[in-house]
């Protein structure tokens, strides 16, 4: 568990690294969200993290990267530009934006999807 202790903050900067090194080499929020679901699981195989307690807090953020992204998208609408039309002095801006809600959200289902799986193997 020590080791985890020293472990949990690195897989979260590794993680965030991977999310902003994808913006001009291979990586992204599906490869940074897997580091941190992965992490996820570690605390909750350690024990350092009550996933049964933890659930209804992490089903809060499960759908924060398609929020995020549907608020973008029609904010862009609304300012009478095309989907996706992102304005270029704000593009990076807001690509970033979507990108990290979309690495919280798929650590969170990576995270979810170990807890109903140990859920279920734990029921009688």
């Amino acid at each position: 568990m020590a080791l985890l202790r020293i472990l949990a903050p690195v897989l979260v900067v590794v993680a965030f690294y991977v999310l902003w090194i994808g913006s001009y080499r291979p990586g992204g929020a599906f490869q940074a969200g897997s580091i941190l679901g992965s992490g996820g699981v570690l605390l909750v195989l350690a024990g350092l993290v009550d996933g049964v307690k933890l659930r209804f807090g992490l089903r809060l953020v499960l759908g924060l990267g398609f929020l995020v992204f549907t608020l973008v998208a029609g904010a862009v609408m609304l300012n009478g530009r095309a989907l996706l039309a992102y304005p270029v002095p704000y593009a990076g801006l807001l690509i970033l934006l979507i990108e990290f809600c979309a690495t919280l959200s798929i650590g969170v289902i990576l995270t979810l999807l170990f807890l109903g799986v140990a859920a279920r193997e734990d029921a009688p």
